[in-house]
Order: C-alpha cells, then structure tokens, then sequence
C-alpha cells in the first residue's frame, strides 16, 4: 500500500469535456467523405444556412451539429451504410414523429418512413418540444416497450397523445424552486 500514488490531476486546461465529442465522433465517422472543401466553405455554407433557412435556430443549432466540420475528421467508419434506404429490411424499423417538434417536424419522420415503405412503422405523438420524450406519453412507451421487448409494432396510422398538459403544474416555476 505504500507503494500508491495519488491519482495526478489532469493538466488539460480545455473547457469541453471529452465526452462532448461523441456526437461529432459518430457522425462524422458516419458522414460522406466532403471531398476538396475547405473550412472558408463551411463557414458560408453555416452563414447561409444561419440566414436563409433557419433564421431562429441556426446561430445556436448549426455549430452544435457536427456534419459542417466533418471534412476535417480524419477518419470514416468502414461499416457505414450510404443506401440504397428503400431497402426492404429483415426487420421493420418503429419511427416516431412529435407533432410540434421545432427541429425534428413531423413531416421529416413522415418522409423517413414513407421513404423506408413497408421496412417501417409510423406513430404520431401530439406533443410540444424536440424529440417524442419531452413530452412524455404511456400510449408511446407502451409502443416502445412492446417493440424493443417482443418485436411487435403497432397498427398504421397510430396516433399517441401526450400524458401531460404543456403548462402542467409539474412544470410550474414554484415546483422547480
């Protein structure tokens, strides 16, 4: 026992954590080559998008998503799959889409499925904020339990409303403080 050392403190002075980069990691390991771009052609492709087609999000979205800053990733995933994506797959794929989801619309889960044809099933879960779990819904987890546990996937067509008001007193401001 005399013998150990205290662990050394980490002299990484980087405000960003590693574990942040796992996103980046993925996607750009997933991410088509970007070829001969060079970063001068990021930043306009970000100022462009920023301006032209998400005025409210792009400042804060847009460098958060990894995709841009790929053609500086040194390597890419052997495995990735680049399509066809209207494969029939061994294994229908459970698509969720939130009806007022501000990054993600519902439209978009639509097209993926549409796009994925009978390899896909699509449920609508009414609800506000990005991504079906900010807005919690049983009839939604129910679908999921029921795919990822027996591999059953529920009817076309099926739709699952939220099991919380928007403005719930579980949200309210004294419950928080």
């Amino acid at each position: 026992m005399d013998n150990l050392k205290p662990r050394a403190e980490p002299n990484n002075t980087a405000t960003t954590p590693a574990y942040a980069y796992d996103y980046e990691a993925i996607t750009c390991s997933d991410a088509a080559d970007a070829g001969d771009v060079t970063t001068r052609d990021v930043f306009d492709f970000v100022v462009n998008v920023t301006h032209t087609i998400s005025p409210m999000f792009g400042p804060v979205g847009i460098p958060r998503l990894a995709r841009p800053f790929c053609h500086r990733w040194p390597v890419r995933a052997v495995e990735r799959y680049t399509g066809p994506w209207n494969k029939t797959l061994s294994n229908p794929i459970l698509v969720i889409g939130n009806t007022a989801d501000p990054a993600t619309p519902y439209a978009n889960a639509k097209w993926v499925a549409d796009t994925l044809g009978d390899s896909a099933v699509l449920i609508e879960q009414g609800g506000y904020g990005h991504v079906s779990r900010r807005m919690p819904s049983n009839c939604t987890v129910a679908v999921v339990q029921k795919y990822f546990g027996n591999n059953e996937l529920p009817k076309e067509d099926t739709f699952c409303e939220t099991s919380y008001e928007l403005f719930s007193d579980v949200a309210s401001i004294e419950n928080l403080q």
